[in-house]
């Protein structure tokens, strides 16, 4: 929010509100995206995961998208039945492209009109095994030298923290690219 609007100020109840965040729990991205499409942004998901049918099947959906691992950690840190709902507003207001995040889709991306928030496993990043979803902010995909830059909220938080391209491919979830109109 501070890329796109730098003069004005934002209070943790007031982000809270837009990403939809509920203490104790995990966010997910569907409300920041609708958020920001009403406000007249370009907001693109690229995700092998689908909306419209967590929408239509709900958990039966997420029990066979995600392994094990994952669907009882997000069914202990996450509210699903709001985050259907949410699912049901998305996939007629998103463009979704149905495909696993690639480097190549940052590099297409990437300008000073698009912001690139990218869902990854944190563990996967700190090269540990599990799954711990996380959200980070590219600010730089350095190609020749196989280095991604990001802002990354922690804990703890890393301004500017540069992994391998590599590594980073491997904890890629998703990625919401943000654009102005």
């Amino acid at each position: 929010m501070a890329y796109f609007f730098p003069n004005r100020q934002y209070s943790y109840k007031r982000l809270d509100k837009i990403t939809g965040h509920k203490m104790g729990k995990w966010t997910w991205n569907g409300k920041t995206m609708l958020c920001l499409a009403k406000q007249g942004f370009k907001v693109s998901y690229i995700s092998p995961f689908s909306y419209e049918k967590f929408a239509q099947k709900g958990e039966n959906y997420l029990k066979n998208f995600w392994s094990k691992e994952v669907f009882t950690r997000q069914q202990e840190m996450s509210d699903l039945k709001y985050e259907r709902q949410i699912a049901k507003q998305i996939f007629n207001k998103i463009k979704q492209i149905k495909t696993n995040p690639k480097l190549s889709h940052i590099k297409n991306y990437f300008s000073d009109r698009c912001v690139l928030l990218v869902a990854v496993n944190a563990n996967t990043l700190d090269k540990k095994g599990g799954y711990n979803g996380h959200s980070v902010v590219i600010t730089d995909y350095n190609e020749k030298k196989k280095i991604v830059t990001f802002h990354d909220p922690g804990l703890p938080p890393h301004k500017g923290r540069a992994v391998s391209a590599s590594l980073f491919q491997k904890a890629m979830l998703e990625i919401i690219v943000i654009c102005k109109n």
